[in-house]
C-alpha cells in the first residue's frame, strides 16, 4: 500500500495524516517535501504529525538518514515544533527518532493520545 497524505491548514498548525506503510527513507521524503514549504508558505511553525493510520517500519540507519536530510532541509532554522500521534505499537520507533532528531536541534514530540499531542503542540 502506497503512503498516502493529507494536509489541512489550522489557524495555529498543519494538520499532515499520513496513512498507508512507510518501509523506506523516500516515502518521509515524500511528504515532509510537501508539508515544510507549506508551513512555511503559511507562516504556521506548528505541524500536527498524524500517523494513527499508517504502519512505521524504517529502522534505526533509516531513521539517522530521516533527521540528517531534515537537517540539510533546515528543519532546525526554520524554527518547526512537530508533535506526532502514532500506533502504540510504533510507538519505540518514534521515540528513537525523537532522540535521533533532538540531538540535531530538530523539535519533534511523540505522543500516543492526539489532545496530548496537540496541548504540547500549542504550548508555549
Amino acid at each position: 500500500m502506497a503512503v498516502k497524505v493529507s494536509i489541512t491548514p489550522n489557524a495555529d498548525h498543519l494538520l499532515v495524516k499520513v496513512a498507508g506503510e512507510v518501509r523506506t527513507v523516500e516515502d518521509v521524503v515524500s511528504y515532509t517535501t510537501v508539508f515544510r514549504p507549506e508551513a512555511v508558505r503559511l507562516g504556521l511553525r506548528r505541524v500536527l504529525l498524524d500517523y494513527v493510520d499508517a504502519r512505521f517500519s524504517l529502522d534505526y540507519y533509516d531513521l539517522r538518514e530521516v533527521a540528517e536530510i531534515g537537517v540539510r532541509k533546515d528543519f532546525p532554522q526554520l524554527g518547526l515544533r512537530i508533535a506526532v500521534v502514532c500506533r502504540t505499537e510504533d510507538l519505540d520507533r518514534h521515540r528513537l527518532f525523537e532522540t535521533i532528531a533532538a540531538n540535531r536541534s530538530i523539535v519533534y514530540r511523540v505522543f500516543t493520545a492526539p489532545d496530548k499531542a496537540l496541548a504540547w503542540l500549542l504550548a508555549s
